[in-house]
C-alpha cells in the first residue's frame, strides 16, 4: 500500500477540490488513484519499437547484395523508413509531453489553495531546472553550429561540391547531438539524486521525530520527489526500453559492419567503415548516460519510497497538523511529477524528434549521392 492511498482516506481534506482531481484522474495522471502500469502507453511504445526493430534486421540483408550501389541504396531506404518511425514516436511522447506541461500549471493552483508556504516555494525548483535546461540546449546549439561550420569550410576546400559538404553537415551532426543527449540526461539525473539523497537524509535520521517543521524543510529541499520517481516507473520505463533498445540494436549492427569492412580498400567501404565507428562510439555514449544515471537515481527512488511509506504509518492521527502539512507535500507532489517530465524529458524527447529528423535529412542527401553516382558508373 503505498502513501498516496493513505492520502485518498483523508477525502475531508479534498472535496474542495475533487472537480479538479476527477479531471485529472480521466488523464490517468493523478496519484491518488495507485496504479502499477499504464497499459495505453506501454504498448504504443512496444509497438513503435516492434516496427523500429524490423526495419533495423532487415538492413542485414544488405549484405547478401552484391552490387554495392544496390547494397547502399537498400540500407539507406530501410534506414529512411525506421527514421520515420522514429519520428513518429517522438512526435506522439512530445505531445504527451505538452499535455504534462499545461496540466502542471492547474496542479499548482491546487497546491496553493493548500499551502501555507506556496508562495515561497511555488515554481522555485522548476524555475531553477527549466534554466539549466536552457542553458544546456543553447549550449549544445553553439557546439553543433561551430562543428557544422567546421565541417563545411573543410569540405567546401577540398570537395567544390556543395551537395557534398552539406551531406557530410547532416552526417555528422547526429553523432555529438546522441552523445549530448546522453550526457545531458547524465547530469540532469545526477542532479536529480542529489536531492533525492539529501531528502532520504532527513527522513532517515529519526522518522519518529518527524515534525511540522521538519516536513517543511522536507518540503523546500525535495521539491522534485516521490511521484516523479514513480513516473519514472510507470510511464518512462517503456521510453527507456525503446530509446535504449534500439541504441543497443543499432550499435550492434555498426559493430557488425566494422567488422566486415575492416581491411577493405573499396572507397564506399571505407566511408562505410568510418560511419559505423563514429556511429558506434556516439551510442556507447549515450547508452552509458542513460543506463548508468538512470539506475543510480532508481536506487533513490526506491529509498524514497519505503521512508515515505514508514512516515506514514507512524503518523498518528492525533497530529493533525503534521497530517496536513504532509497532505499539502502530497499535493505538492502531483505539480512536480508534471515538473520533473515537462523540464527534463520534453527536452529530451525534442532532441529525439531532431536527431531522427537530421538522420532523415541526412540518408536522403546519402541516396541522392548513392544514385548519381550510380548513373555515371
Amino acid at each position: 500500500m503505498g502513501p498516496f492511498r493513505w492520502t485518498l482516506q483523508a477525502k475531508s481534506v479534498y472535496e474542495e477540490y475533487q472537480p479538479m482531481l476527477r479531471i485529472l484522474q480521466l488523464f490517468g495522471v493523478a496519484p491518488f488513484v495507485v496504479r502499477d502500469r499504464k497499459p495505453e502507453k506501454t504498448w504504443l511504445h512496444t509497438l513503435f519499437f516492434l516496427l523500429h526493430s524490423s526495419c533495423l534486421l532487415y538492413c542485414l540483408y544488405d549484405s547478401k547484395v552484391n552490387d554495392t550501389f544496390n547494397r547502399a541504396s537498400t540500407y539507406t531506404l530501410t534506414a529512411l523508413t525506421y527514421d520515420a518511425l522514429g519520428i513518429a514516436g517522438s512526435v506522439y511522447t512530445v505531445i504527451v509531453h505538452a499535455r504534462y506541461l499545461l496540466r502542471s500549471r492547474q496542479c499548482i493552483r491546487m497546491w496553493r489553495k493548500l499551502s501555507e508556504v506556496s508562495e515561497e516555494l511555488s515554481g522555485v525548483a522548476g524555475n531553477v531546472y527549466r534554466r539549466k535546461t536552457r542553458c544546456l540546449l543553447k549550449t549544445a546549439a553553439v557546439i553543433l553550429a561551430l562543428l557544422a561550420f567546421v565541417i563545411a569550410t573543410v569540405n567546401l576546400q577540398t570537395n567544390r561540391s556543395r551537395l557534398t559538404a552539406t551531406f557530410w553537415v547532416v552526417w555528422y551532426l547526429p553523432l555529438l547531438q546522441r552523445c549530448l543527449t546522453g550526457l545531458s540526461f547524465g547530469l540532469y539525473c545526477s542532479e536529480l539524486r542529489r536531492k533525492y539523497a539529501i531528502a532520504n537524509g532527513i527522513l532517515a535520521e529519526d522518522v519518529a521525530r518527524l515534525s511540522p517543521e521538519r516536513v517543511r524543510v522536507l518540503r523546500r529541499i525535495h521539491f522534485l520527489g516521490y511521484e516523479g520517481c514513480r513516473d519514472l516507473d510507470t510511464i518512462h520505463g517503456p521510453q527507456f526500453f525503446y530509446v535504449f533498445v534500439s541504441s543497443f540494436v543499432n550499435a550492434t549492427l555498426d559493430m557488425c559492419n566494422i567488422i566486415r569492412l575492416f581491411g577493405s580498400t573499396d572507397p564506399s567501404s571505407i566511408v562505410r567503415f568510418k560511419s559505423a565507428v563514429y556511429w558506434t562510439s556516439a551510442q556507447a555514449v549515450e547508452i552509458f548516460g542513460i543506463v548508468f544515471s538512470g539506475v543510480r537515481l532508481r536506487r533513490e527512488v526506491q529509498r524514497m519510497r519505503l521512508l515515505m511509506h514508514e512516515c506514514l504509518i507512524l503518523i498518528d492521527d492525533q497530529h493533525s497538523r503534521l497530517k496536513l502539512e504532509l497532505e499539502s507535500f502530497s499535493l505538492q507532489l502531483l505539480h512536480c511529477q508534471f515538473n520533473f517530465t515537462a523540464a527534463g524529458f520534453f527536452s529530451i524527447d525534442c532532441a529525439l524528434l531532431i536527431q531522427f529528423g537530421v538522420a532523415v535529412i541526412s540518408n536522403t542527401l546519402f541516396f541522392v549521392q548513392m544514385d548519381k553516382l550510380k548513373k555515371r558508373g
